[in-house]
């Protein structure tokens, strides 16, 4: 972990304008390969926000899987191996009109809730569930409102609230 990043905020400062930036945090990132372009966008923007929040390079651990199906496998064996503070899971599934985009997403939602009710490390989905491409697109695309820059500061928030619960024990 760097030592010269900004001051880490403080975790019981729960208004929506609390800073963000951390001194300690490591996070993983799992990424889907399937429909790359929208994932790349998601990935982007997700370690764009990281850095401008202070997570340096060498806290940021990025792994890529075939397809959003692989997200939870991979994310539990990041978070066993790399032991990070976060993990962050993107993916994107667009409706093709199948029973198939249902199941995917089942099994995908699945996958985040076992994660965050068996580990001590909050999971994050950043895994767009769309009824087409160019919604997909439209969301990856977007400025620091992405969803990908959203789940950097939902994991950094679920960080610093984990940071908070332990210094007031």
């Amino acid at each position: 972990m760097s030592s010269d990043s900004p001051a880490a905020a403080d975790p019981r400062d729960t208004t929506p304008l609390s800073p963000l930036n951390v001194t300690d945090a490591s996070v993983g990132i799992v990424v889907s390969d399937w429909n790359e372009e929208i994932t790349a966008a998601l990935l982007e923007g997700t370690v764009r926000r990281l850095k401008e929040c202070g997570v340096c390079d060498e806290d940021i651990d990025i792994i890529h899987v075939p397809g959003a199906v692989e997200l939870g496998f991979a994310a539990r064996q990041l978070a066993i191996i790399k032991e990070p503070s976060a993990v962050i899971m993107l993916g994107c599934v667009i409706d093709d009109g199948t029973p198939n985009f249902r199941c995917i997403c089942d099994v995908v939602a699945r996958a985040l809730n076992h994660l965050n009710l068996r580990h001590d490390i909050p999971f994050i989905d950043g895994v767009l569930m769309v009824d087409s491409r160019e919604q997909a697109l439209k969301i990856s695309r977007g400025d620091l409102a992405t969803q990908g820059s959203t789940c950097a500061e939902t994991a950094l928030k679920m960080v610093n609230m984990m940071s908070g619960l332990m210094t007031d024990s």
